[in-house]
């Protein structure tokens, strides 16, 4: 009980966060609602209502070579029940046609049967680091 009081705090805490960029993904059966902070628009150069708007919404920005990589991390997600945070990083091409890595932290929240409830996640644009990594 301690724990799922700590992991909930956490989770609204992240709400809480000015600086960063997040979402959440909202489970309802077969159904997903996705919510974007305001500030999303500083990493993808897409305001809110024009990411809500594209197909595939933030999906359809992930680089071509790395879609595999996010579908196998919401694959693990679903399947391995025990599972409360992933960390996982990608490319996504921006508005303005740039690409831009991307560092994002997901907190998982289950139901009591374990299944995905919500998804929480926290995301950082880390295109300098990576930028850096490969001069070296």
């Amino acid at each position: 009980m301690a724990k799922e009081i700590n992991n909930n705090g956490l989770l609204n805490n992240i709400w809480k966060v000015a600086d960063d960029q997040f979402w959440c993904v909202i489970k309802k059966g077969a159904n997903e609602e996705v919510e974007y902070s305001d500030s999303v628009e500083n990493v993808t150069g897409y305001c809110v209502d024009d990411l809500k708007k594209l197909p595939g919404k933030f999906f359809s920005l992930i680089h071509e070579e790395d879609i595999q990589l996010v579908k196998d991390t919401l694959s693990k997600i679903e399947s391995d029940k025990n599972l409360e945070k992933v960390k996982i990083a990608y490319r996504i091409k921006r508005k303005d046609d740039e690409i831009c890595w991307i560092r994002e932290s997901m907190f998982i929240e289950r139901d009591t049967y374990k299944e995905v409830k919500k998804i929480h996640s926290i995301f950082a644009d880390i295109t300098e680091l990576k930028n850096s990594e490969i001069v070296f």
